[in-house]
């Protein structure tokens, strides 16, 4: 009975221990596919990466060529303004003398007819 006995428990211990293996075993090979899972994603995403980083490069490129076109448009724009500026200033400078030229032939002129007017 005795030998019956500790051969149950043996069985019964024989049987947990397997139940623990295959259970780790299940539970390994379940981790095993997620981390190919894992792998296979972080692949992927790294790709993806890589092309929106290829993409973005490209946008900047598209965008700085398009800001070195506006500046050398503005320069351009800006000199125009300039010129245009110095004439505007120069005009505005000959308006000025004539219109002192003027008052100086009135006063001139007024000075005359007074002279006139006392003869």
């Amino acid at each position: 009975m005795k030998y019956y006995l500790s051969l149950w428990l043996f069985f019964g211990f024989l049987f947990l221990l397997m139940l623990i293996i295959f259970l780790l075993l299940g539970r390994l090979s379940r981790q095993k596919r997620i981390m190919k899972d894992l792998e296979e994603a972080k692949g992927i995403l790294e790709v993806r990466i890589r092309a929106k980083n290829k993409q973005l490069e490209e946008l900047a490129k598209i965008l700085e060529e398009e800001v070195q076109k506006r500046t050398k448009e503005l320069r351009a724009r800006v000199i125009e303004l300039e010129k245009f500026h110095r004439l505007t200033i120069g005009r505005e400078q000959k308006m000025i003398e004539l219109k002192k030229e003027i008052s100086r032939l009135e006063s001139e002129l007024r000075k005359q007819k007074e002279k006139e007017k006392r003869l």
